[in-house]
């Protein structure tokens, strides 16, 4: 038994880290791999965040086409928010239905943020051990579902970090434990998949570099604004810990997917401390639009008080309410304005312009009046500045039209704003600027956010994209990944 294709996912893994502790000599697995392989260096689209980069590594799509850039998305018709439907929006086929459809034995297992719909020959299981599921456990066939949570359990840290009751260090530490459950039960599955018959694609994808990263990369390096001495005494390094044990899973998989398996390796985008205005975004956009003394918005009002008044321990409790208020507070007030921020992960702000046309309540004119705003914003955002340093805030302004010029439909915010993490080494706390005024930063829930750097790797047959010496974008990950299943079964004996 075994696989003709191995292909991990590692969600959240960062290749700075990943050579660090190769070095370092504790992660084996990964080196030996690394040894055996070709590898490509890839970057995520401008602005956007690992949401965009998995679903476009699984159809072959950009986010000019598929559309997705963050889970709730703006629905132009009525000023609210909604979540992204998968199954609707994208134009292309995940590759596992594309192979599923030629007949191939394919089992894929927690692809972040991909399509579901049923598979014919094999199986596909979704949501299960995942970073911030995006629904309920979702597996084809639908009898797969008691032979998983039947044998190898539900999610040990549902909902994640975010989720769950973390105030003492024994918090911590079950929650950490609950990390390596989730990885053990994984390879558990993987590993019994693997002896039960032969695949042409078997796809573990693991999330726990990603839910990680998020909350303890304070603890991974003492140059960390937040590193907590008394904290990493107590319970170590648990992003490293987390390393060691995918390390583990890396090995334990591959081992039982036979000697002649093609072992392909797709991880990112990686983790680097969070530098973000992304909490201040609304009064960004607010006061880019009106000026300096423009009053606060209902929403601001509200997200204030949510942050002062509301303990920590529960607001994880109260905050789908609490979202939705500022949600039904800025609708009402996006309608009369010329342009808004809409929320976008916390690598880069976003703002959609109030368009005529698009916009149900448009004002702005398409052409030459919009194209004449966006230059105004963009020169609003490029004056931000931190102000307890003096150092840029923004790094760039893209405008969608220009970086996903092939864009259909009208789901993608019309301005992307990367904020600088080169000058800016921590977070921000007041930005300012002659247009805005001072602007105070809510400070992030995450000490962690994504880069846009991704790493591909595979030990099967020659492609030009690895020595080409190019960087190269997440959708062309999908052409290799069938293209190395084709292969072998094309020279599979008869």
């Amino acid at each position: 038994m075994g696989c003709k294709t191995l292909l991990f996912g590692f969600d959240g893994l960062d290749h700075q880290r990943l050579d660090q502790l190769i070095a370092e000599g504790v992660l084996p697995n990964f080196e030996r791999l690394r040894s055996q392989s070709q590898c490509v260096r890839m970057h995520n689209y401008p602005g956007l965040g690992a949401g965009a980069f998995w679903t476009s590594a699984a159809t072959g799509d950009t986010p000019a086409r598929h559309g997705r850039y963050f889970y709730l998305q703006f629905d132009p018709k009525t000023y609210d928010y909604k979540t992204f439907e998968q199954e609707l929006a994208f134009h292309k086929p995940a590759f596992w239905e594309t192979l599923d459809a030629e007949g191939k034995r394919v089992a894929v297992i927690d692809w972040h943020r991909g399509p579901f719909n049923e598979m014919k020959n094999g199986i596909l299981i979704d949501n299960w051990l995942a970073h911030d599921a995006a629904s309920p456990p979702r597996m084809s066939p639908p009898s797969t579902a008691d032979m998983v949570f039947g044998k190898y359990g539900h999610d040990p840290i549902a909902g994640g970090y975010a989720n769950q009751k973390i105030a003492t260090v024994e918090d911590h530490l079950n929650f950490a434990e609950g990390v390596r459950k989730r990885i053990g039960a994984k390879v558990r599955l993987s590993v019994d998949l693997l002896n039960e018959r032969e695949w042409d694609l078997i796809a573990p994808c693991f999330s726990e570099l990603h839910d990680l990263g998020h909350y303890y990369l304070q603890l991974t390096s003492e140059d960390h604004e937040l590193f907590d001495p008394a904290l990493r005494e107590s319970i170590g390094d648990p992003v490293r810990a987390c390393y060691i044990e995918t390390d583990k899973a890396l090995g334990e998989i591959r081992q039982a997917a036979g000697d002649d398996a093609v072992i392909m390796m797709l991880g990112g985008p990686g983790i680097e401390p969070m530098i973000s205005a992304n909490s201040a975004m609304p009064e960004i956009a607010l006061k880019l639009d009106i000026g300096a003394g423009a009053p606060p918005s209902g929403e601001a009002n509200a997200r204030r008080a949510y942050q002062s008044y509301v303990p920590n321990a529960v607001r994880h409790r109260i905050a789908p309410l609490a979202r939705r208020i500022r949600r039904l507070l800025a609708k009402n007030e996006y309608k009369s304005r010329r342009f808004f921020s809409v929320p976008h992960n916390d690598n880069a702000g976003c703002i959609r312009i109030n368009l005529k046309g698009r916009e149900k309540y448009g004002v702005v004119k398409p052409g030459a009046e919009a194209d004449a705003l966006l230059e105004e914003i963009k020169k609003g955002l490029l004056s931000l500045k931190n102000a307890d340093t003096g150092a840029p805030a923004v790094a760039e302004v893209y405008f969608s039209r220009d970086v996903h010029a092939e864009q259909e439909g009208d789901l993608l915010p019309d301005i992307f704003v990367e904020w600088d993490r080169t000058h800016n080494r921590r977070n921000f706390r007041r930005l300012t600027s002659d247009r805005t005024g001072e602007i105070r930063v809510p400070a992030p829930v995450r000490n962690g956010d994504h880069t846009r750097h991704s790493v591909f790797w595979s030990t099967g047959p020659a492609h030009p994209i690895f020595t080409d010496g190019e960087t190269h974008l997440p959708h062309e990950a999908t052409a290799l990944i069938t293209e190395s299943v084709t292969q072998a079964h094309r020279t599979e004996p008869a």
